[in-house]
């Protein structure tokens, strides 16, 4: 079961007419979810990218064409609404948290939180473990850049940091192996197919939030190591362990 059909089943999108999607880079879960949550009405999408904003809105509008689409741009942490979202809402924030720095993520949380007590549901999708693809690639990615390596934002941090401030959440857990018909044979070969396959720069562009034609030479090398960590038998298969925190 792909990741946006497991989202759609969960009851907490059952009622909800808005979907605000925080981070929405450029709207693949969004747009997916769109044709199992015919239902929502509105779908706000909210990144701090313009040219992501762009991207999703247009994604999302040709997939929900009964919906209202709204894109705009802001800041987990300083998000651009003005009072109380609509009613029956829902926050969606999907991998996002773990790309701050250690402190961060529980300040954009704790922003969250109060916004989601005043219209619905907050579910915060976060990896499971450090071997969750998103997290390797996006870190190979970073150091390849010479930047500071992001934060692990684990399913099991949040949860405890949620238990000693008191507050109810539910945590499903979900797992969907990403399967690809390319065929990897060695880091070479990996490095030529990111310039040339179209299924591998959306997979890099999904999980790296990075724009496969912009990289140097050395970038796509680090990135061509770590893709071999996830090829069984010539096959590229990327482990997806996930946890969805309902609040």
């Amino acid at each position: 079961m792909s990741l946006a059909n497991s989202l759609a089943t969960l009851e907490q999108f059952g009622s909800v007419e808005t979907i605000i999607d925080v981070g929405c880079g450029d709207g693949v879960l969004a747009a997916n979810l769109t044709q199992s949550l015919t239902h929502v009405k509105r779908w706000i999408l909210i990144d701090r990218d313009q040219m992501l904003v762009t991207a999703a809105r247009q994604r999302v509008t040709l997939s929900s064409k009964e919906s209202i689409v709204i894109g705009l741009c802001g800041d987990i942490k300083n998000l651009p609404f003005a009072g109380r979202l609509p009613s029956r809402s829902a926050l969606l924030v999907s991998h996002v948290l773990y790309y701050s720095i250690t402190q961060e993520p529980y300040l954009a949380l704790e922003n969250l939180l109060r916004i989601a007590k005043k219209s619905g549901s907050l579910l915060v999708l976060v990896i499971r473990t450090r071997d969750h693809a998103s997290y390797r690639l996006r870190y190979r990615y970073n150091i390849a850049k010479g930047a500071e390596a992001v934060s692990s934002m684990e399913s099991d941090q949040i949860e405890r940091w949620l238990q000693e401030l008191n507050i109810d959440f539910v945590s499903y857990s979900i797992y969907s192996p990403l399967h690809t018909r390319i065929v990897i044979r060695d880091a070479k070969m990996a490095y030529n197919l990111i310039g040339r396959s179209g299924m591998l720069q959306d997979l890099i562009s999904f999980f790296c939030h990075a724009n496969t034609n912009s990289m140097s030479r050395n970038i796509k090398l680090e990135i061509a190591e770590e893709l071999m960590e996830f090829v069984d038998h010539e096959e590229l298969i990327v482990p997806i362990a996930e946890s969805v925190i309902v609040i």
